[in-house]
């Protein structure tokens, strides 16, 4: 009973532990991720068509888990801290578990908890922020947790089922991201010798695994093709992305860049397992092996490189430190395991206290210097302020926060402009429908950080003579951004004069300079 309590109080501390940490970040400006998916969210709630209306190169999942938060806590900065704070303790949850069944020890899973804890925090990976990798993490690491329970004894096939249902799922967020359990599962069948002779129930185990995934992917795919929206799905996630993807660059990729320092530790005591569990003949070092190899080609597969892909190494990272500390407790090496633990906890509370003595709004600069989402967030809250409820925008550009800031709809389809100019098979499509967007739309206000040109599909359609016809440039104090007002448009006389002075209280708390006219 009192170790029940202590495991407990322990997860308890770790949970708070993680919403204390998203607390000091809580008004730091989000990346363009976390705005395109948000406002692709909002629409959806609006009754608009993912890859038809509203367009992405991503599977569906994530705008899926946007829109239900937003439902729940409304378009707002409150709506993506809910999300962060969940889903990352779902992933705690999920570690502590499988430390626990894999050790058989409260404390050594209260330790992977806490070592998850500090390295969902590390800013240098962009973890203290809900992006997909953020949002993955507890489908792979449930899923890794269902498939491990499936091996009990009169198991049945539900728990298997289980573990297949999730990494659908995570396959639904990014479909580069099944390669983790598929690597994992290889590794496991290798361990497990499955050319012997005798019952083999981790290969039903498997076959109903991947007999769930791939009824998933068919069951989806009907889905769009009963929507008619099949063909406009499949160039997005799969036609576009063969472009997107482009040369790997694995030789110009470093094991661990200078962005990862902070899973160093975790990454020397897992390699330190691996070999230990080689010597031994521990079977489950072959599965950890494969997963690790997995989430590192979940990383690798795309061809570009973000801080952010590396968070799916944290899961694998912490469970094989931790089979490191109860190999060493196994083999009577106290002082090694407690040498081990102290070292990996030093450095992560070194990096969380370094990243909590820089304040917030210093935080968006630093790991994305000249993007402009500092500016985006100011943007957005002054148009929140000055702006009537149920204003619809236009947005053209890179940031899409601001749409989020604001809690506006907009009109646009696609929310990130390079999709416009990046040469494909796809791109004229797209530019057109975009243009026909912004002839057609109601809206009053028009904000572009990219250049309007770019929805000029065809001889005859000029936009930005559209824009000096039609609308009023509005002199503002941003750098990024230009913002226009419909002449015949329904906007109170006062606004160009509340925008501009919301935009200046609001750059000053972002700690902006403003360049006011």
């Amino acid at each position: 009973m009192k170790q029940r309590a202590f495991y407990m109080l322990g997860l308890l501390g770790c949970a708070l532990l993680i919403f204390s940490l998203r607390l000091h970040t809580v008004h730091e400006a989000f990346d363009r991720e976390i705005g395109i998916q948000g406002a692709i969210g909002n629409e959806l709630l609006h009754g608009r068509s993912l890859y038809s209306d509203l367009w992405d190169h991503k599977p569906p999942m994530t705008f899926y888990i946007h829109a239900a938060f937003i439902r729940i806590f409304g378009f707002n900065e409150h709506y993506v801290l809910g999300m962060n704070v969940l889903f990352n303790l779902a992933t705690l949850l999920g570690i502590c578990w499988l430390a626990r069944r894999l050790t058989q020890s409260a404390w050594l899973a209260l330790a992977a908890g806490l070592f998850f804890a500090l390295l969902s925090f590390d800013m240098a990976l962009q973890a203290n922020e809900p992006n997909s990798e953020a949002l993955v993490n507890p489908f792979l690491v449930w899923g890794m947790a269902a498939w491990l329970a499936s091996a009990d004894k009169d198991a049945g096939q539900g728990r298997a089922a289980l573990a297949g249902a999730l990494f659908f799922a995570a396959s639904f967020f990014k479909q580069q991201y099944i390669l983790v359990p598929a690597c994992a599962g290889l590794g496991l069948l290798l361990a497990r010798q499955p050319w012997r002779k005798g019952p083999k129930p981790e290969l039903k185990a498997m076959g109903t695994m991947a007999l769930v995934v791939l009824l998933g992917w068919a069951l989806a795919l009907a889905a769009f093709w009963a929507s008619h929206s099949l063909g406009d799905f499949w160039d997005a996630a799969f036609a576009y992305n063969q472009g997107y993807s482009g040369n790997l660059g694995i030789a110009n990729t470093k094991l661990l860049p200078s962005f990862a320092l902070g899973l160093l530790p975790y990454l020397l005591a897992t390699l330190a397992y691996l070999i230990a569990a080689i010597a031994f003949k521990e079977r489950r070092g072959l599965g950890m092996a494969f997963w690790l190899l997995g989430a590192y080609a979940a990383v690798l597969l795309p061809g570009k490189y973000f801080p952010h892909y590396y968070q799916l190494l944290i899961p694998p990272l912490v469970i094989g430190s931790i089979l490191l500390l109860d190999r060493a407790f196994r083999q009577d090496c106290r002082p090694v395991a407690l040498a081990l633990i102290s070292v990996a906890l030093l450095f992560s509370c070194a990096r969380t206290v370094d990243a909590l003595a820089q304040p917030s709004w210093a935080w968006s600069e630093a790991k994305y210097p000249n993007a402009g989402f500092a500016e985006s967030r100011a943007l957005g809250l002054a148009l929140r302020k000055a702006l009537p409820q149920g204003q619809t925008l236009y947005y053209l550009g890179d940031n899409a926060t601001c749409v989020l800031y604001a809690g506006a709809r907009a009109a646009n389809g696609v929310y990130y402009a390079k999709n416009l100019v990046e040469e494909n098979r796809l791109r004229l499509p797209l530019v057109k429908a975009e243009a026909e967007r912004f002839i057609d739309g109601r809206f009053d206000i028009a904000i572009f950080d990219a250049d309007p040109a770019i929805l000029d599909y065809r001889p005859g359609v000029d936009v930005p003579a559209l824009l000096k016809k039609d609308f009023t440039l509005i002199p503002t104090c941003f750098s990024h951004s230009r913002i226009y007002a419909r002449k015949a448009s329904s906007l109170p006389a006062s606004f160009a004069k509340d925008l501009a002075m919301e935009s200046k209280i609001e750059m000053a708390a972002m700690h902006l300079s403003p360049a006011c006219p």
